[in-house]
Parts: C-alpha cells; structure tokens; sequence
C-alpha cells in the first residue's frame, strides 16, 4: 500500500479529474437493478480493444480490479471481439469458449469472476454458454500489448447484460464500465467508447471507479504495428511495475498528466495526446524493467520506433508512438495523416502487417441480420 501523504495527493487529484468531467459531461446515477432468479435469453455483441495514452498498472485492490490511480484509453478498431452468450434453463454448466477451444485454468477462472459478479448483483442462477473471439482488422497476427483483455472485458459485460434482458443497465454507461472492471480495469474505458478517463485512488468506493467518455476520438489516426510476444501476462507485469522504485513518483503524477491531457483531447491537440502517450511509453518499460526484469522491446520494436521519430523529425509530421505492456507499437497522428505514415512503414518494414486503425465506440449489441450472421460465421456457430 501507498504512503498516506501519496495517497491523499492522487485521491485529491483524482477528485480535480471528477470535477473536470462532472462540470462538462454531468454525472450518470447509480442504477436500480431488478433481481431475477432464472432467465432465458441470447445475444451477440461486437466490442474493441483500448490503447492506453495515460495508461494504468497497479491495483490497490486486485479482487475488485480498482487502480491507484486515474487513467485515460482510447478505444479503437485494430481488433473486433464478437461474443455470444445465453442463459438458458436446461443447460446443467457453465460453457466458456475462446477462439474456439474451451476456457480453463486460469482464463476461466478469470472469466467467471464477471460471470460470478453478475450472479451476486441480478441474483440469476442460470447457467451461461459464452463464445468468444478476437479478429485482427487485418491480417492474423495477434500483437501483444493491444488492449485485447479490455474488449473481451467489454463484451462480456454487454453479452451477459443483453443475454439476460437487462438492456437498462446496458445503457447505463456507469454500471456497464463498473461490470466490465471485473474481467479487466481497462475494460472499464473499452466499454466506454471514446478517450475516456477511468477514476481510481486507493479507498476509492467501487461504483465510483468507472470509465466516462470525454471525447469520441474520430480526428485521430493510429498506425497499428503488431508485434507478438510468448509466455508473458499482464498480470506479471501489474507486480513488475508496483515492486519498482519509481512506481510511487509515477503514480502521484497521474491525476496531474490527465488532467492536461484531457484539455488537450478537448482541443483535438494532437501534440499534447502525442507527447503524453510517448512519454508514458517511457514510464511503462521502466517500470517493469526496474520492478521485475522484464523488458518489452523486441528488436523489431525499437526499429520501428527509430523510423517513426525521424517521419516527425524530417519529414515534419505530427506522428508520435506509443506501446503498452507488450512490444507492438501504436503511432498517433491527425486524423488523415495516417495513409502517408503508413506508406513510410510499410516501404521500410516490408515483412511486418501495418495498418490504419481508427477510434471506436462503446460496444454493440447485434441486431441486424447481416451482422449476426457474420458473428456466427466467426463463432463457428454454424
């Protein structure tokens, strides 16, 4: 746990990034949720990934996912996830299903904490199928460090929520973000939508961290440059950053750095965006590098990075990178710019998949047929 003089300057701060957002945006009530003991229902649900620019490690409360600190995402589409689920009465068990083979051990264990959640809260005892996959805009290569866990997060708080015919809660964005904690904190902004700031301080109530849209992001372009990483989790590298000596230096200046940052999204400033997103890429790899050993550069990454700080430096474009906890990189540019970035990477690096991705929104539940139907298809439901 944090020093108490730390800890009241983050929550301070944390309040002053409430503030901020209350006074523009309002703030969204607590729902009333209806109790049901047994339900039957379907449906399917497309949600996106985040890419962190004021980005999070470190839980003061790993249970309940509740971070020290604020922090602010952007949802965008580099990646699709589809999901089904259904309560029905004559199921006997739980079925969870990832790309197609069954979740176990510590996945499924994972993935039933937002199922258990959901239980303790509606009072449903029904047993759930759930189906699952993640799809790459294009290409197959699944990239580590590209807010994947936070879009199955998202759906799987909309799936269980459409499923079981609580649409209000659906549309109480506070409710839905505070549901999708419970399978990843950075759930939280992918259920969002938007650049969106997610609250936290150690002692914060739990309904009270939650993801509020700021902005909807549609003037920004991000190259997407995927890079895989083997046998490493995000969980490792939450412990990596807390056991580092900088972590608590970090930490105190979030509330600060989101509270900039957030003028600057309001502004469509793509410098201030760039320059934090940057900046916290420097942060992340410290972090884990003095608090665990761990390093998330691959060569690959640090080739890409050099090329693109020669694109602003002599080619005079606003292009700036970005990477989470794994070693693809992410660059941020105004919207329009992205197509002659990605031109400039793609003549460089002819092996890699690069592409343009751009900001998405808060997930969906499927209805038209076309949709549902392209779902099946990628659930193999067919």
């Amino acid at each position: 746990m944090m020093e108490t003089e730390v800890k009241e300057k983050i929550k301070e701060g944390n309040r002053r990034v409430m503030d901020w957002v209350f006074s523009r945006f309002g703030k969204e009530n607590w729902p009333e949720i209806e109790r049901k003991e047994q339900v039957n229902g379907y449906a399917f649900v497309r949600s996106y990934p985040i890419l962190g620019i004021e980005k999070y490690l470190g839980m003061w409360d790993s249970d309940r996912r509740l971070p020290y600190f604020p922090s602010l995402k952007l949802t965008n589409d580099s990646y699709s996830t589809y999901m089904y689920a259904e309560f029905n009465e004559t199921f006997d068990k739980d079925e969870i299903i990832f790309g197609g083979k069954p979740a176990e051990g510590k996945e499924l264990k994972r993935f039933m904490k937002i199922v258990n959640k959901f239980r303790e809260i509606t009072g449903i005892r029904t047993h759930v199928k759930i189906i699952s996959k993640h799809v790459p805009k294009i290409g197959n290569i699944r990239g580590k460090g590209l807010g994947l866990s936070a879009s199955a997060s998202g759906a799987a708080a909309s799936a269980l929520l459409a499923a079981a015919g609580y649409v209000d809660l659906y549309n109480n964005n506070r409710f839905l973000s505070y549901l999708a904690r419970y399978l990843s904190g950075s759930g939280t902004s992918s259920a969002a939508g938007g650049f969106s700031v997610w609250f936290g301080y150690e002692g914060i109530d739990e309904i009270d961290s939650y993801g509020v849209k700021i902005d909807d992001g549609n003037w920004v372009d991000l190259v997407i440059v995927p890079i895989p990483l083997e046998g490493f989790k995000t969980s490792s590298a939450h412990k990596a950053a807390v056991a580092s000596p900088f972590y608590y230096e970090w930490a105190v200046k979030k509330p600060e750095w989101v509270l900039d940052l957030m003028e600057g999204i309001v502004n469509h400033d793509i410098d201030v965006v760039g320059k934090h997103a940057e900046k916290d890429a420097y942060w992340l790899t410290m972090l884990m590098s003095t608090g665990g050993n761990y390093v998330n550069y691959m060569p690959t990454t640090i080739d890409v990075i050099r090329e693109v700080v020669r694109i602003r430096r002599e080619e005079g474009i606003n292009a700036y990178y970005t990477m989470d906890t794994g070693p693809s990189v992410v660059v941020i540019t105004e919207k329009g710019k992205g197509e002659l970035i990605l031109e400039m990477l793609k003549s460089k690096f002819k092996d890699l998949t690069i592409y343009i991705s751009k900001s998405a929104g808060c997930p969906e539940i499927l209805s038209n047929k076309d949709d549902i139907n392209k779902a099946k298809e990628i659930l193999n439901m067919e």
